[in-house]
């Protein structure tokens, strides 16, 4: 095989070996962004922020006096600083991701404050990386000088790629040791719940699968760089070099052209192009090509505006179970300033709203989720819960026809609830037709025996058409049901003349 012949099969196997390290970390970087998007929108049950989970954990290590700082580009511990940075989304959600990388980055602070062994390597190793890559300018312009631009740059790669080499083992093992601390921080300080290990295991074990990844590139990247500096530094007398035991024959060679700078022996034309390829071309396209795979995955990992309204949403319905409605209102108004397009957030609003007793209000927030596009109100129409709320505002404002339109809209849904009838049979009553009434009031009963205002309201319906006896009986059983409501004693009171209906607002009562 000729000397050429054997550069060409370095070059190729140069190429695959680029290509490989490139594939396997365009893998594994997506594979983590899509378990980080995953579980950006799954609420952790403790309900914290990243930030505020960082900030716990580091006053439960005696660290309180380290930074916990948003709005930077990638997670990290800045070790010279003593700063934890988080992204944006990682500090304001409250979501399992948030909460493993948070808990993550504490266990790298605590690895710093403690002198672990491999964060003092770390420490010194960076200070040696910063120190080769400040002086690699200056051998390369040597290198142009001397007229060795390429084989100063294939020693540059070797040794840069020998010193990852070296720094990488040491950084999977402060990966690792930080995962281990940060988990065991968590489950000190009861952070996450049995069913969340799962996500929480699987995100930070693909994060560690990355920097392994790194490694496997690095150490290709090495074994590159040690198979071009010889193919950029040979000569034609190691090419050419005859056995010992046989008497070279002269040969004329031709006149050495300025593009045969290097000395390859092949065409002067292809000699540049050749050397280009194996010693600045390869290395470079591989660090472009990483620099590309990790830029397109951590815009992918950025939560988008949907997303980031779902968080505030999912926050607000954690509040809204605890009956804070203030706080829940907060997080419903800031979801539909960051999407407002966002139909569920909207729709939360208005409920609050109502709740709130704030009735225009709450029409304001329906007026803008029904004028949004039909696409982005599908799911939510899907529901009877859409329907059941705007039915009852019909009814305050006394837009009986509507309230009925919307009820109905609510009871052909399967999820209908048995509050839809009860509402529905109200707005029937208000329309002077209590036979209609009195049909959706006994089957919100049959649904649901423990509604009191389903009876007071069917207890008003019989004595509407005459049946003193029956509506009687109806207002005891809701006296019973709830003692502190007092519109079926007033009822009772009156019979066997009723004159009046209920009010509209007691389809919120309760």
């Amino acid at each position: 095989m000729s000397p050429t012949s054997d550069i060409e099969s370095m070059l190729f196997l140069v190429v695959a070996v680029y290509a490989v390290a490139v594939a396997c970390a365009g893998y594994a970087v997506r594979r983590f962004a899509a378990l980080r998007v995953h579980y950006q929108q799954v609420l952790a049950r403790c309900g914290l922020s990243g930030r505020a989970v960082a900030e716990r954990l580091l006053a439960s290590c005696g660290l309180g006096e380290v930074v916990v700082t948003q709005d930077a580009m990638v997670d990290q511990y800045d070790f010279r600083r003593r700063v934890v940075q988080l992204r944006s989304d990682s500090a304001a959600s409250a979501s399992v991701a948030s909460v493993a990388t948070a808990a993550h980055e504490v266990g790298h602070a605590c690895q710093f404050a403690e002198q672990f062994w491999a964060a003092r390597a770390t420490r010194w190793m960076s200070w040696l990386l910063r120190a080769m890559l400040i002086s690699i300018p200056a051998i390369l312009v040597w290198g142009v000088v001397e007229g060795a631009f390429f084989t100063c740059l294939s020693v540059a790669i070797l040794v840069v790629g020998a010193a990852m080499a070296v720094l990488l083992p040491i950084v999977l093992v402060l990966e690792c040791d930080a995962t281990r601390r940060g988990q065991q921080l968590l489950r000190d300080q009861q952070l996450v719940v049995e069913e969340e290990w799962s996500g929480v295991q699987r995100l930070l074990r693909a994060g560690f699968l990355t920097y392994v990844v790194y490694l496997v590139g690095a150490l290709m990247l090495l074994a590159g760089a040690f198979v071009l500096l010889p193919c950029v530094t040979m000569s034609p007398d190691t090419v050419f070099m005859p056995p010992s035991d046989v008497r070279p024959v002269p040969v004329e060679l031709p006149p050495q052209r300025p593009g045969d700078v290097l000395g390859h022996p092949i065409a002067a034309g292809d000699s540049l192009l050749l050397d280009l390829v194996l010693g600045f071309i390869g290395p470079v396209s591989l660090m472009a090509s990483l620099w590309w795979v990790l830029s397109r995955a951590n815009r992918r990992s950025r939560p988008n505006e949907d997303q980031l309204s779902a968080e505030q949403v999912q926050l607000g319905m954690l509040q809204f179970r605890r009956a804070n409605w203030e706080a829940a209102l907060a997080h419903f108004e800031k979801a539909v300033t960051i999407q407002p397009r966002s139909a569920n957030a909207w729709y939360h609003c208005a409920l609050v709203y109502v709740i709130r007793d704030d009735m225009p209000q709450a029409g304001a927030r329906l007026e803008r989720l029904f004028a949004l596009p039909p696409s982005a109100t599908e799911a939510i129409r899907a529901t009877s819960d859409l329907w059941v709320l705007r039915g009852g505002y019909r009814l305050w404002t006394n837009d009986l026809e509507g309230a009925v339109a919307d009820f109905d809209a609510a009871v052909a849904r399967p999820d209908a609830p048995a509050h839809a009838w009860r509402d529905r049979g109200l707005a029937w009553l208000q329309l002077g037709q209590p036979e209609r009434a009195l049909v959706d009031f006994d089957e919100a009963i049959q649904r649901d025996r423990s509604d009191a205002i389903a009876y007071n309201n069917r207890g008003v319906a019989l004595a509407k058409l005459g049946e003193v006896g029956k509506a009687g009986d109806d207002f005891r059983r809701a006296i019973l049901i709830a003692p502190e409501f007092v519109n079926p004693r007033e009822h009772l009171a009156r019979l066997p003349v009723i004159s009046e209906s209920p009010e509209p607002h007691e389809i919120f009562a309760g």
